[in-house]
């Protein structure tokens, strides 16, 4: 019984691993993504459109 559950166990805790890991992923793109995406509209501010065309 135990040889038949373990591999089935096993691949539970490392489908959990790769869903932590994508989730911190993700959360660490947006974060990034965002950090930048407000860094794009203060320079579009500062730059008053002289060299990037802003449309937000």
């Amino acid at each position: 019984m135990t040889a038949h559950a373990t591999p089935i166990i096993e691949f539970l805790s490392v489908t959990e691993q790769l869903t932590d890991d994508v989730m911190l992923n993700l959360t660490f793109t947006f974060l990034i993504l965002t950090v930048a995406y407000f860094i794009v509209i203060k320079e579009c501010n500062n730059v008053k459109n002289n060299f990037v065309t802003c449309n937000f």
